[in-house]
């Protein structure tokens, strides 16, 4: 049974995480729970919610358990969603910078209502629209 850490674009909604980096965390994250990973799926095709690749890689090899970066990587459409779930339902799935676990079946209600939740707020600043330190500071100490 294999452990898999899935690697997105740079780009994951308002993060920006290269892959470098997003390898680096799931290592860490992988390190801490004492899980192996056996190897690194890059799913691009997760920009269209398709996970053409995930699904090939499960068909062929038994995925025990999938590492994420973030819950921001999982599909957004409704019938994705739906196709995510019927997939890996019986897969145990991580998120590295949410700390949440479990298996598929189990979780993905929780996180996708989590995650709507957290993108309605505004606690998030798009970098390329902040033109100046000044205004940068000042949202920092709004929020405190």
């Amino acid at each position: 049974m294999d452990t898999v850490g899935v690697l997105t674009n740079i780009r994951i909604k308002h993060l920006i995480i290269p892959q470098r980096i997003q390898g680096l965390a799931i290592n860490s994250y992988a390190l801490q729970k004492k899980l192996k990973i056996n190897y690194f799926l890059n799913d691009v095709s997760q920009f269209s919610d398709n996970f053409s690749t995930l699904i090939t890689a499960s068909k062929n090899r038994k995925i025990k358990t999938m590492i994420f970066t973030s819950v921001l990587q999982l599909p957004y459409e409704a019938k994705s969603i739906k196709k995510f779930q019927k997939n890996f339902s019986k897969i145990n799935i991580h998120f590295c910078l949410e700390s949440h676990s479990g298996t598929v079946k189990n979780i993905l209600k929780d996180i996708i209502a989590e995650r709507a939740f957290f993108l309605k707020t505004k606690n998030y600043m798009d970098i390329f629209k902040t033109p100046s330190y000044k205004k940068l500071i000042k949202f920092y100490q709004k929020s405190f």
